[in-house]
Formats: C-alpha cells, structure tokens, sequence
C-alpha cells in the first residue's frame, strides 16, 4: 500500500510539472483557439522586444530564433503543436436565440391586466414577463426593468406605431431585458437601447421609422456606463433612414442572422449604413443579410477584437460625387479583426481596410465592385488568405476608370496567399505609394484593357512586391508592370498568354529574381529593364 501511494504521488507531481511547462506558443495561446491569432503575436513581439519573460511559462524570454518561428506560425496559421481548436458553437436557433422568462415568473398581459404596455412595466420586476396581445399599440415605451417584453401572436400582429418625435421603444440602464415578436415603425428610432447590458433582440420587424431601426448608445456623458453583451438576432429592419443598426462603445456585442435592407441615406445626405459599429471590443457580426444600402454596408472603425463572418451584402451605390461606398468597412483603429466566409457584391469598392493595425481577410468572395474589390489604404499588418475577387469592372457610364481587383497604398502592408483575383479592368493587383506587398501561391488572370487603358496582371509603383510561386495569365496586355519607382521581386512565377510583356519596367522601376519565372506564350517574355535571371 505504501509503494501505491508513492507511485500516485510521483504521478502527481509529474502532472502538476507539466502543467508548470506550458511551451511558448501555448502560453500565447490566451483564448486557446489552437493558433497564434494577431493580438497574440503583438503580445509576442511585445515581450520580445523588451526581453520579458512568457507570462505562463518558467521565466522563459523569447530568443531572435524563436521569435522569427512564430512569426512563420502566425502568417502561415499553423496550428500550436499539441493543441486542437476547439469547434465552432453552432449559431443559436430562432426560437432560442434570447433567454424567456424564468420559470414561476409573472406574466403581466396587455390589455387583459393593464390597457397600456407602460403601465404594464411600471407594475412588473426584473425577470417578469409583459406579454402584449394582438394590436396596434404607441411608441415611446420606456423600459427600465430587467424584463421579457414579448408580443403573445408575433411582428405581423403586433405593432408599436411611434411619431417622428418619439423613439418606438427605449431600453434604458437596464440589464437582461428581452424584446421580441414586434413590428416598430414611424419613430425617431424603432428601438434605443442606452446604457444597457445583456439585451436581447429578436424576431422583431423594425421599418419605416425616419431615423435608425436599432440604435444602441454605450458610453453616454450623463450615465457613464458602456453597452456590453448586447445581441440582436434575427430581426427584419428596412426602410429606415440614416443606420439599419449603428453601436458606439459596443462591448462583447453581437449582431447575428439580421436582414438589413433599403437603409436611405439622412435627409442631409449622409450615413445610409446598414449596419455600424463605432468604438467597442469583442463585438462579432454574422450571418446577416445587407442589401441595398444608401452607401456602406457595414461600416466599422475603432474596435480591437472584430469577428465579420458569413454575412451577404449586395449593392451598396454612390450617390453622385460622394466617396465611393463599400460592401463592407473596417476602418480606423481596428486591432485584431477577423473578416472569413462573406460574400460582398455589386458594390463601390468590395471590401475597405482603413487606418488598420492587423486584419486577416479569409475565404470571401468579392464581385461585381465597380472601383475596387478590395481596397488596403494607411493600414498594417493586412493579410488576404483564399480570398476569391472576381470582375471588378467600371459601370458602362465611365467605361475608362480603371477597376481594380486589389489595391494596396499608402504605406500598407499586405500578404497574400491563396488568393485568386479574375476579370478586373485596368489592373488585377495595384501596388503604390510605399506600400510593400507580398503574394504567395495565388493566381491573377484575365485583366481586362481598352484602347488606352492597358490590362496589366500586376503593377507596381513607387512600393514594392514580393511574388512568387503564383500565377499570373491571360492578362489583356503585361502580365507584371514595373513602373516609375517601383520595386519587384519574382521568383518561382509562371507568367503566360499576354499580348506584351511578360515582365516589364520602366526605366526607373527595378527588377530582382533570385528564382527565374517560367514564361509560356507571351508576345515578348521581358522587357529591356528585365534581367535575364527572370527566364528560365
């Protein structure tokens, strides 16, 4: 018996060490999704930088070695060595999507207990719920309870008429209160919620009001409070002007399975979002449905910790002589954002990455964008991984303004693996203004040109390009441009079927291959500025 107990304990003590030694990467590895995310890798260059030991292991200080190895981990996404990422939650159903009322609760009906919904919350306690039956009933509720304000017959049958002078209903610091099964229409807003946390939203159609649909105010000067854990799920919001939804001050926010339409722009002209968020952190948006925006539809900007996934948003115009508007925005400020499986069309620009310290764009489809499919401008850290952007061309009115499948400027800096970008006009990848590009393993082709608009595969002007191992074809004129100032290094590159230059450069542009590039049926592989190591 007692050599039993010294085996246990020697087991135990072996377990509580291993425990003790969690390698590098897995102490990273704070929301232990299995791979080093970018807020994880700032954290480690943070350290490294100024030789402070791993919180989580031994005292253990990351070397230049190590350093450069996580690096690799976090722009190729290999997973952590001994860590599996756990699953994905699956998307809450509709009729679950926002908690009910406990069981035992009181249920306070209208107009059966009480003519008026008011005087049914002014009677009510935090986890009751206010059941409202079939009718018409007025806007400028106030709710400042914790309650579950429910209609008994749904949004088709139930309806909180505002005036333009009134918000529909107001959710006032207030926590764990519920709204469903509405329609809200006619009011300065159809829902404000103010100062609140854990409020839920659903199943409610929110139209026709004259300011925004869904309006949630985090931080206000008079309450001081922030807006965390709020969801709207589910709900149909059209035909309001200014915001579908906008949040400011938007903490562990969520805004999932919506269809958003028609949001006109304010009488002024501006805004005409479908969605917006501005300021927050750990906010996710997903699986809505956007379409027709007055202009962008979704913007967001100054949030750390963004998740943009499987949503479609279609057709987001320009009005005339405004700056050109985009399916989606993520914009000034944002740290650490993650934009995977969307579908954006028939917009402006595709997607706008803006004033952004790292971005990871994944497996989207981007068509039909009239000036940009995606546009990279002021923004660092910016990496582009499967991504599909498909015929980005001018609208017939302006038949000679370029469309461009990718554009980084502006002291950008961008990676792009996996990416395949098919039938732009003018250029496929467009690279300027000091930006430095690199491209890995993708395929651009089939740019398209007119008469004194040349349809070039890439190019590269005053910045510079990394490419290689990818392909770029059938490019209406030159499959790679080098112009004024510009700087390119390919290696690996099969360059075919252009009826000019494989490669060419202008006489201030420079041309460096430290692995030659495989030309096949091009009218002439390279110009005179083209080193000869550039062909095999």
């Amino acid at each position: 018996m007692r050599q039993k107990k010294l085996w246990l304990l020697a087991g135990l003590l072996l377990a509580f060490q291993a425990l003790g030694s969690a390698t590098i990467e897995q102490a990273l590895d704070q929301n232990k999704n299995g791979f080093l995310d970018d807020l994880e890798m700032l954290q480690a260059l943070t350290l490294w930088v100024r030789q402070t030991p791993v919180p989580g292991t031994e005292g253990v200080i990351i070397s230049d070695t190590q350093i450069l190895q996580l690096l690799q981990m976090w722009i190729k996404q290999t997973p952590i060595p001994g860590e599996q990422p756990p699953p994905p939650p699956p998307p809450p159903t509709a009729a679950t999507a926002c908690p009910d009322a406990p069981a035992g609760a009181r249920v306070l009906t209208v107009p059966a207990q009480f003519p008026t919904i008011q005087q049914a919350i002014q009677n009510a306690r935090d986890g009751d719920k206010v059941l409202v039956k079939p009718g018409t009933y007025s806007g400028g509720i106030v709710i400042n309870k914790g309650i579950i304000f429910e209609s008994q017959e749904g949004k088709s049958l139930t309806n909180i008429a505002s005036t333009g002078d009134q918000k529909g209903i107001v959710v006032l610091r207030t926590v764990g209160a519920v709204i469903r099964g509405f329609g809200i229409s006619g009011g300065r807003s159809g829902i404000s919620i103010e100062a609140s946390s854990r409020v839920c939203v659903e199943q409610n159609e929110i139209f026709s009001n004259v300011g925004s649909g869904i309006e949630i105010a985090g931080k206000l000067t008079e309450l001081g409070r922030e807006a965390q854990d709020i969801t709207i799920v589910n709900n149909a919001i059209r035909n309001n002007v200014g915001y579908g939804v906008i949040a400011t001050e938007f903490l562990r926010g969520k805004i999932l399975g919506n269809q958003i339409m028609d949001t006109a722009a304010n009488p002024d002209g501006s805004a005409g979002y479908g969605i917006a968020v501005i300021g927050g952190s750990r906010v996710e948006i997903r699986k809505n449905k956007i379409f027709r925006s007055r202009s962008h539809g979704l913007f967001t900007s100054e949030i750390t910790d963004l998740q943009i996934a499987e949503n479609e948003i279609r057709i987001s115009p320009t009005a005339p002589g405004a700056t050109p508007a985009a399916g989606m925005v993520v914009g000034h400020g944002a740290i650490g954002a993650l934009v995977t499986n969307n579908a954006v069309s028939e917009s402006e620009i595709g997607i706008l990455i803006e004033e952004v310290r790292s971005i990871t764009l994944r497996d989207n489809t981007i068509s039909r964008s009239r000036v940009a499919g995606v546009r990279v401008n002021r923004s660092l850290l910016v990496r582009l991984e499967g991504d599909r952007i498909t015929e980005t061309q001018p609208p017939p009115m302006s038949p000679e303004r370029p469309a461009i499948g990718v554009e980084a400027l502006n002291d950008s800096t961008v990676s792009l693996t996996g990416v395949i970008i098919q039938r732009s006009f003018s250029y496929g990848l467009l690279v300027l203004s000091r930006a430095e590009v690199e491209v890995m393993q993708s395929v651009i082709e089939q740019t398209a040109g007119r008469p004194g608009v040349l349809g070039r595969g890439v190019g590269v002007q005053g910045a510079l390009l990394k490419m290689r191992d990818s392909t770029i074809a059938q490019n209406a004129d030159d499959g790679v441009a080098v112009l004024a100032n510009g700087r390119a290094e390919l290696s690996g590159n099969t360059i075919s079927d252009h009826s000019n230059f494989g490669i060419f450069a202008d006489p201030t542009g420079a041309v460096q291959c430290p692995v030659a590039n495989v030309f096949i049926n091009n009218e002439q592989n390279r110009s005179v500025n083209v080193p000869t190591a550039c062909e095999s």
